[in-house]
């Protein structure tokens, strides 16, 4: 096996037609083909995938399902391509003249985001999540401890010792207090900041856990305590697994559950102890989407009001509230790590792509904005693998600068 074409050797493997020792000797290197085994350059390896994919049927449209970078065992036996395999074929660009392949990039120094936040207390100090070392940050006067925990969690703990007893999500044992206040002045808030290339996971003062996407605003009390309701307030991208809360009123065994509110720039989404997720980019994409997975939530902007159940969605486009099935996988995609777009046009994912990776995007041809495309990928993978992924359906090309990516034809 000391004479094999790597070319000739990775047809065969995918069409099946590999002795066992030759099939070892791929699936071997894929199992390691992140690691640093062999010295290529990047134009030896644009060169060969170019002349692979000639060798490959063409797809009619773009399809990147299932986003897996197959390199070939090049890197043991001295050559080197890259393959997007697609769901049922393999994906080959258009043909392009051998100059064009130098995409000129310096895309693979360009990391993905990680947890970072900025916590601004109500007296003004501001923390760089980031930055600070586990343990206790702060604490306010009504007796919580904010607390940063080893796994990248921000802690709002009241009364520890009835925190560790809480039990199962939506178990709170209920609060006793004198009465419930049906009119108080908007409480002090605290104010979470994630800038772009950044997320961070809360637990709020009641329990609630609350997953913040890049590029957002949350705020919230320090406590919930004595309040009608527990609102917060969201520019941006969070996931909420709400915890339900019961009060008993003036010492009797007559129990009110909490609502818990949602406050974005145009509307409000009231629930009790349920999961959703809010994207409301009113800047960048216009419309704000309330996904809901368990529960029951009401979503209300002025007179317009809609009630969804586990599996919609409810767009908000300002005339109306649209009530839709739901698509969880995508819609919970960023919480759980991943990019995932099916039929979506180029610019809204490289609006994410923009937030997550801290980049600017600028179109050499407008019209490229609108080529749809399908895929999922690891959103914690270098962005060069997502940029070549794309190039490789031969519609679009990437050219990066420091922090700017020009999309080209």
């Amino acid at each position: 096996m000391d004479n094999i074409d790597p070319k000739d050797l990775l047809l065969r493997y995918s069409s099946g037609s590999c002795d066992e020792d030759e099939k070892r000797l791929v699936d071997d290197w894929y199992a390691t083909y992140n690691m640093d085994v062999a010295d290529i350059s990047f134009e030896e390896t644009e060169a060969a995938k170019l002349e692979v994919f000639n060798l490959l049927p063409q797809p009619k449209k773009p399809f990147i399902r299932t986003l897996k970078p197959w390199l070939t065992a090049a890197a043991s036996i001295a050559a080197a391509c890259t393959l997007v395999y697609g769901a049922s074929h393999f994906i080959k660009p258009q043909r392009v003249q051998k100059e064009e392949t130098k995409t000129e990039t310096t895309a693979h120094t360009i990391k993905p985001g990680s947890n970072k936040a900025t916590l601004t207390l109500p007296n003004g100090k501001t923390i760089d999540l980031g930055d600070a070392k586990d343990g206790e940050l702060a604490s306010t006067e009504e007796g919580v401890k904010i607390i940063k925990t080893g796994d990248g969690q921000l802690l709002y703990q009241f009364n520890p010792d009835a925190v560790s007893a809480a039990g199962p999500m939506d178990s709170l044992p209920s609060k006793i207090i004198g009465k419930i206040v049906t009119a108080k002045e908007t409480p002090v808030l605290n104010t979470m900041m994630t800038p772009r290339g950044g997320q961070y996971e809360i637990v709020l003062p009641d329990g609630t856990v609350v997953w913040v996407n890049a590029k957002t605003i949350l705020k919230f009390p320090s406590t919930f305590e004595n309040l009608p309701e527990r609102r917060v307030y969201l520019s941006g991208e969070a996931y909420f697994e709400v915890r339900q809360i019961k009060t008993v009123i003036n010492m009797k065994r007559r129990a009110r559950k909490i609502p818990f509110i949602v406050q974005t720039n145009t509307q409000e989404i009231t629930v009790l102890g349920t999961h959703f997720n809010v994207n409301s980019y009113d800047s960048d994409e216009g419309v704000i989407k309330t996904t809901l997975v368990e529960g029951l939530v009401k979503v209300t902007d002025g007179e317009k009001n809609a009630t969804i159940k586990p599996g919609q969605v409810a767009i908000n486009v300002g005339s109306e509230i649209r009530v839709r099935k739901a698509d969880l996988e995508m819609a919970l995609a960023w919480k759980n790590g991943d990019f995932a777009f099916e039929q979506e046009n180029l610019e809204e994912i490289m609006k994410r792509v923009a937030r997550w990776y801290d980049v600017d995007v600028v179109y050499a041809d407008p019209n490229l904005k609108n080529k749809p495309f399908s895929g999922n990928i690891s959103k914690y993978r270098d962005i060069s693998e997502l940029l070549n992924i794309l190039e490789a359906t031969g519609e679009v090309k990437f050219k990066t600068q420091g922090n700017k990516i020009t999309v080209m034809k």
